[in-house]
């Protein structure tokens, strides 16, 4: 097995030019030619913003609140270039979201972030990986988490990709410990 990391705005491209065999990628996936295998595992859906916001004094937050902040995003709205619940365009109240400037890595996205340029909808996992003084971490109180599965191009589905998908899903079981939840002083 070999791993490579690949951008959420061109991974199903990725597995589609059969540059990688299986995809873990987060949910919702609506591309017709790719079967989602089980989810992995979930994950608290978060925000981040810029810790000078005036969200960051929070220790929460809900949906309605993203009508407070700029949500930066994808370069480009392909069908499957960047899940639409990380990008919504209102509030679950109707409340306009305003869209920033586009971003097209994660890294890319923190650094607008803790730059000031807006926010981005992230799951707890940042927590562990991705601490930065410039960014605090928001749970959403009345979001869903967020899902992550093993995907594959439906034409490739053999046995073996399936196998890979029972073996992760055993392994992210046997995980010690789900990400804490941890703001960013």
């Amino acid at each position: 097995m070999e791993i490579r990391e690949v951008q959420v705005v061109d991974a199903t491209e990725k597995l589609r030019s059969e540059h990688i065999d299986v995809l873990l990628i987060s949910l919702p996936v609506t591309a017709p030619d790719v079967t989602v295998g089980p989810v992995l595992f979930s994950e608290p859906r978060m925000l981040a913003v810029p810790a000078h916001h005036p969200l960051a004094a929070r220790t929460s937050l809900t949906q309605e609140d993203l009508a407070d902040v700029v949500l930066l995003r994808p370069p480009h709205s392909g069908p499957d270039s960047w899940p639409a619940d990380r990008h919504p365009r209102r509030t679950p109240g109707g409340a306009a979201i305003s869209s920033g400037a586009p971003v097209e890595t994660f890294q890319e996205a923190l650094q607008q972030v803790g730059a000031g340029a807006g926010a981005v909808i992230v799951g707890a996992q940042v927590l562990r990986f991705y601490t930065r003084p410039d960014v605090v971490y928001l749970p959403f109180t009345d979001a869903p988490p967020i899902e992550w599965a093993a995907t594959w191009l439906n034409i490739n589905d053999v046995p073996c990709h399936r196998h890979f998908a029972r073996a992760a899903v055993q392994a992210a079981a046997e995980l010690d410990e789900p990400p804490q939840l941890w703001r960013s002083p």
